[in-house]
């Protein structure tokens, strides 16, 4: 990891001025430009990531019902300065947001199982392998109606709430 990287897990203590600098990053950047949709966003602020004291990167994560898995999960959204792409940064940013949760707990009181993304980055988006470990052994769950790749990690000791099994079901109609 490049050493001038500050990463910084901020979920659920967020201030008003660090809210204030995400929301200029995000609109010089151009990356949401609906102002109501990127106040919404910068409430569910997780983590971000410094570069020689500039921001550099955003972590969002949003709580999600996911109908096929039958449970909740934080649908991740990271954005990276243009600029800074292609050296890294989502992923070190990824695993410290997967660090943090996982050490702390966090997503137990809120009943979430793990981590979902939609890969809307083309080159992530092309790559094929099943499992996914500097991801948190993302697994592909779906591809979404633009073609791009759903996947899944579970956090580790997650307890996945189940639906009650029709035990008449024969496992032909599976």
């Amino acid at each position: 990891m490049d050493q001038s990287l500050q990463i910084e897990f901020v979920w659920g203590n967020v201030s008003d001025d660090l809210k204030k600098e995400v929301l200029d990053f995000w609109k010089s950047e151009g990356a949401i430009r609906d102002e109501e949709r990127a106040k919404k966003r910068v409430d569910q602020l997780v983590a971000i990531c410094r570069k020689s004291d500039e921001l550099v990167g955003v972590v969002t994560h949003m709580k999600y019902f996911h109908q096929p898995l039958q449970n909740h999960f934080h649908v991740r959204r990271t954005f990276v300065k243009e600029s800074e792409r292609q050296k890294g940064i989502m992923k070190e940013m990824f695993k410290h947001v997967w660090k943090a949760f996982n050490e702390q707990k966090i997503y137990k009181d809120e009943g979430i199982v793990g981590i979902m993304a939609v890969l809307e980055n083309p080159i992530l988006n092309q790559r094929n392998r099943a499992l996914w470990p500097d991801y948190g052994n993302s697994v592909l769950v779906g591809i979404d109606k633009r073609g791009f790749q759903i996947r899944a990690s579970y956090f580790e000791g997650a307890e996945l709430n189940l639906p009650k099994l029709d035990q008449g079901a024969p496992a032909s109609e599976i």
